[in-house]
């Protein structure tokens, strides 16, 4: 759900310096591509990478021991994963994840047990966000094609391309209607995928930049225009309307917005906690940023633990926080340079 824009200029003024400076390690550590990391729960951290520079890389985190291997698809694969890690997918089902590398235009098929590779879908433009509607079949967004990929897994292969003006971002699949929302277009647009027709196209004004899903399958959409207040709309995904729409304080501008349970958090600097059942705007801060730059949130499904993604400078190695959900930390450890997309695996309970 991210996109930052870092000029190149930053980069060559800082680079050098920040080198220079590198955090070292702390905490227990892995070697790179030991397979044990994985532990019988998982917490996957997709570092970005910088723009151009083929960095991207993978981490795994064990919540258990809390140790951390920091390049765990590179050592595993020996070659790196690309440019601009976006997203990761998993089948436990199939044993297999599926990594959207954005900038590298391909997705990495790997299996899920040691995250070594079975092989790389391509034909893609920029792709974002991939979702399945069966076991063989997933559709995947896309910043610039203009188009929603349709995959067939089993062959690896592009099947279709559906039309879809403007840049597609986050998807949502749920009985035979794929939610997309469509921050070109700022609309939240829905497909039937037993016909691969657009139904709905929804437009609820400007600035359309996050979506998330709670327990009772209604959709809450991030809207930030470039003028005026931010708000927050509640979509009903079963009647397919708007429900509600609550505004932010002036000179809040949330980036990102997660649900867990009755409980909605948001990164505006700080992070914040909303109760559903209030809806009481901007809610509480229950981390301060302090100097640091959170850059992406994610709640751990199975306890609630609050994981927090900091992105230091843009090119030093970042860092992830956890914390629980009263805001107390509960640890840290270091990762690589722009730590984005976190995901959750519990082989034992998949959810």
């Amino acid at each position: 759900m991210m996109l930052r824009s870092v000029t190149y200029g930053f980069y060559l003024t800082f680079l050098f310096a920040l080198l220079a400076c590198q955090k070292e390690e702390v905490g227990p550590q892995f070697a790179e591509g030991d397979v044990n990391a994985q532990g019988i729960r998982s917490v996957y951290v997709l570092n970005e990478g910088n723009f151009n520079w083929g960095n991207a890389s993978l981490s795994i985190y064990n919540p258990d021991t809390k140790t951390v291997n920091n390049r765990f698809f590179e050592a595993t694969n020996e070659y790196a994963l690309g440019d601009v890690a976006q997203s990761i997918t998993i089948r436990p089902t199939e044993n297999r994840a599926y990594i959207v590398v954005n900038n590298s235009s391909k997705i990495e098929v790997v299996k899920l047990s040691d995250f070594t590779s079975e092989g790389v879908i391509t034909g893609f433009n920029s792709p974002r966000y991939m979702s399945f509607s069966n076991d063989n079949t997933a559709y995947v967004s896309d910043l610039y094609d203009n188009n929603i990929y349709k995959l067939n897994t089993e062959t690896m292969e592009i099947s279709k391309r559906i039309a879809a003006n403007g840049w597609t971002e986050d998807l949502w699949y749920q009985k035979n209607n794929l939610f997309v929302l469509n921050r070109g277009e700022s609309e939240l647009w829905v497909l039937n995928t037993i016909t691969d027709t657009w139904e709905n196209k929804f437009n609820f004004g400007e600035g359309l930049i996050d979506m998330t899903v709670d327990e009772d399958n209604n959709i809450y959409l991030l809207q930030s225009p470039e003028e005026g207040v931010s708000s927050l709309l509640k979509f009903n995904s079963t009647s397919k309307t708007l429900e509600a729409t609550h505004e932010f304080p002036i000179g809040i501008r949330p980036q990102q917005i997660r649900v867990y349970r009755d409980k909605l958090y948001y990164i505006a600097n700080d992070v914040y906690r909303v109760d559903l059942n209030d809806m009481t705007l901007p809610g509480v801060t229950i981390v301060e940023a302090g100097n640091r730059l959170f850059y992406n949130l994610e709640i751990n499904p199975e306890d609630g633990a609050i994981y927090i993604s900091d992105a230091v400078d843009y090119v030093q190695n970042g860092w992830v926080y956890v914390y629980d959900s009263s805001g107390a930390e509960k640890d840290r450890f270091e990762v690589n340079s722009i730590p984005g997309a976190i995901y959750f695996y519990n082989k034992e309970a998949p959810f």
